[in-house]
């Protein structure tokens, strides 16, 4: 989920020569976000800008900016982008 993948970006930092495996106990990233726990107009509490890391921002909803939603595939995308930006 989002503090695994952020401990295992900020442990690679620290330490660049270990080689680090990450698991987990669903097929994708995401821990409760991950791809087989959303649901159809899942939606998180919060509104858009409040949930990401400090280093990317977060896609508005159907790229409209005007748009606060946050839903479950947004934010499931954006751990997998994350995950794959940064080698994890």
């Amino acid at each position: 989920g989002w503090y695994g993948l952020a401990a295992a970006r900020t442990y690679l930092k620290l330490q660049p020569t270990v080689k680090l495996l990450i698991t987990d106990s669903a097929s994708t990233v995401g821990g409760v976000w991950s791809k087989a726990r959303l649901y159809p107009n899942l939606e998180a509490q919060v509104k858009l800008g409040l949930f990401n890391y400090t280093d990317k921002p977060m896609r508005p909803h159907r790229g409209d900016p005007h748009d606060p939603r946050v839903t479950g595939e947004m934010i499931h995308s954006y751990l997998q982008e994350h995950a794959e930006d940064h080698d994890l």
